[in-house]
């Protein structure tokens, strides 16, 4: 005789899920110089939100778990681009640009 093993399967109630799509940029406050800078480096401050990976002329720097950031920029004389660029988890970018005048 042939005995039959039952599989007890526990059951849970119904689940709800909730997806929901990240499409806000991140924040970004940068505090560029505000007139020419006399030095080959000048420290460029900043805030994002927490997580966001932070790019300065496109190079990594870290920020903080409160999301602020800042980092020694080196320049040459004349007219020099700084770009900060922002990237949030769900891959959303804020940019900033600014023109800073190196006299030295």
């Amino acid at each position: 005789m042939a005995s039959s093993k039952r599989n007890d399967v526990s059951i849970s109630g119904a689940r709800r899920v909730e997806i929901r799509q990240d499409l806000a940029p991140p924040p970004l406050q940068v505090t560029f110089p505000a007139g020419a800078v006399t030095e080959e480096r000048f420290v460029l401050a900043g805030s994002t939100e927490p997580g966001a990976r932070v790019f300065v002329s496109g190079k990594g720097v870290p920020a903080t778990e409160t999301g602020t950031f800042t980092t020694e920029v080196t320049i040459r004389p004349g007219m020099n681009l700084v770009a900060v660029e922002v990237v949030d988890g769900a891959g959303n970018v804020t940019y900033r640009s600014h023109y800073v005048q190196g006299r030295f």
